[in-house]
């Protein structure tokens, strides 16, 4: 997410009058309303649905399920976008982790038991052509 400065200003003949009434306020709530609408609609809505934002279908990776392959669905995807804030913590090292990890998770990857690909990639024990579980054998 990035921070949005608006100056809220009106000039006439070359001095800055302050709009009046609530004016620059409403502006500014406005912005951040369609900031933080576009952040849910793309990270939780078309990514939980899809397994893409729009960055990702830009990236050619995608956003599945760690065991089934599938999208997250909106509120899983909604919940992993809240997670990012424990990546944040302590200096932005869930951030980092996906260097060092061998499933190339963050935190909040790890919580929503997600995982990024590149888009024709599969993850290990599953093909989406067949839907199910491919190789994997259970010894009782």
């Amino acid at each position: 997410m990035g921070c949005l400065s608006i100056n809220c200003s009106r000039y006439t003949q070359g001095s800055p009058r302050v709009l009046r009434g609530g004016s620059g306020a409403l502006i500014m709530l406005s912005v951040i309303a369609v900031c933080v609408g576009y952040q849910v609609w793309n990270s939780a809505i078309r990514q939980g649905r899809a397994g893409q934002s729009l960055g990702k279908s830009f990236a050619g990776t995608k956003l599945v399920d760690e065991c089934s392959g599938r999208p997250l669905g909106p509120g899983r995807a909604f919940g992993r976008l809240l997670a990012h804030f424990l990546d944040s913590l302590l200096c932005y090292l869930g951030w980092l982790l996906p260097l060092v990890d061998r499933r190339r998770q963050t935190i909040a990857d790890k919580l929503a038991d997600s995982i990024v690909l590149a888009h024709d990639d599969e993850p290990d024990g599953w093909s989406s052509g067949r839907g199910g579980l491919n190789g994997m054998v259970v010894a009782l």
